[in-house]
């Protein structure tokens, strides 16, 4: 897989990706929070563990098309390499989902450019 280039949102705490893109699929998400500090916040509307600081889900999954990564998913503990297995465990869910139809697609906007 190849990510391409991220690009500052107008929210100095969000980026918008430009997608993420294999072979034949490209996989472009709704959002991507920056997560820095050792507590995680609740984002309204969405679940949140008040007593540990993490967002409960299974293998990353949250909800349909809502995953979770690093310590927003596990809590303030760990480094690099507890990071690195749990994206993987993340990105494993989000592979089956993709490959089972459970993602909803989403309709992107071409800009057409005239000359």
């Amino acid at each position: 897989m190849d990510a391409t280039p991220t690009e500052p949102g107008p929210d100095p705490l969000e980026i918008s990706p430009t997608g993420v893109r294999t072979d034949d699929t490209e996989i472009l998400p709704a959002l991507v929070v920056r997560a820095i500090g050792h507590r995680g916040r609740p984002i309204p509307g969405r679940p949140f563990d008040e007593s540990t600081g993490t967002v409960p889900n299974t293998a990353g999954r949250v909800a349909p098309d809502t995953y979770v990564v690093g310590w927003i998913k596990r809590g303030s503990t760990g480094g690099i390499g507890a990071n690195r297995t749990d994206a993987a465990e993340t990105v494993g869910s989000l592979i089956v989902d993709a490959s089972t139809g459970a993602l909803t697609p989403r309709r992107r906007k071409r800009i057409l450019l005239r000359r």
